[in-house]
Formats: structure tokens, sequence, C-alpha cells
């Protein structure tokens, strides 16, 4: 499963969407497993702020350098699934992207939270950063316990 995340700056939530989910399908052995990340308005000049990168060490994620991108036609070709982390973003996609709408999806719906959004922690404290990792790391679980069943069944594990 190839999943695209999505959010406005591509510098912290998506990024850490992205990062915890790759850690986290490497740990259960999900090998096809892959995520990217994108943002509806990145500045490439914005980095990831330390604060990000300290609680996703928390989880033994390291901060490799990261630079913000776009959506793309091409991003979205390559994603079996787009999870947009606010429904503003959604919305986004939808209005940009209308041939790709069978796979645009939000985030923590898809996950079976409910349709609402991941908050956005820029500016926070690295108590904020940390309660919208652990928002995203729930809603990967879950995400991952229900869709990742066939495929550890089909691996033989």
């Amino acid at each position: 499963m190839k999943v695209l995340f999505v959010c406005t700056g591509n510098s912290c939530r998506s990024v850490m969407a992205e990062r915890l989910f790759n850690h986290m399908a490497a740990h259960r052995g999900l090998q096809d497993w892959e995520a990217r990340s994108a943002g509806t308005k990145p500045d490439p000049a914005f980095p990831t702020p330390p604060a990000a990168h300290a609680v996703l060490a928390e989880r033994g994620i390291t901060a490799d350098p990261h630079a913000p991108q776009a959506v793309s036609p091409e991003l979205l070709e390559w994603a079996d699934l787009v999870l947009a982390l606010a429904q503003s973003h959604l919305d986004w996609l939808l209005k940009n992207f209308p041939k790709q709408q069978d796979k645009l999806l939000l985030f923590l719906d898809y996950a079976g939270f409910g349709a609402k959004d991941v908050a956005d922690p820029i500016g926070g404290s690295q108590d904020v950063y940390r309660s919208t990792r652990d928002d995203i790391e729930a809603g990967l679980q879950a995400l991952m316990e229900r869709d990742a069943h066939g495929t550890i069944d089909e691996a033989g594990s």
C-alpha cells in the first residue's frame, strides 16, 4: 500500500504521519507499505520544526532531512490512497484533483475516528507536537490493524 499524507505546509503533520507510517510498517514487516507526504501550500524554505523531530525521536525515528513539497499529479498517481490531515486539505484536493476523488480521504475518518482534523501543532510547544503525534499514531495503528490483516496473513505471519 502506497499512502500520500497531505497537510498545508508539509513540514509538521504530514511529515510526522509519513515518518510514523514508514516506521510502524517496517516494524510490522509490511514490506510493500510506503508513505510519502506533501502540502497544499508548502514553503521549501520552511524546515520541519525541531519539536516535530524531537517527538519523532521519542519513537526511535531519526531526524532525516526533509524539504517540503507540493502535491503533484505524479505523487497522486504514485499513491494508492491519499489521506488528508484536515477537511480543508481534503476539500482542496477534491477541487484541484477531481479525477482522483476515489482515493482522496480524510485521515482520521478513514482510520475510524470520525470526520475530524488532526490539530496543527505549528508554533506550539513540544507537548502540542507530542499530542499531534499521538493522534496520528493512534490513527495509524487503527488503520494498520484493519488494513494490514490480509497483507500479514498472505505473507504467512
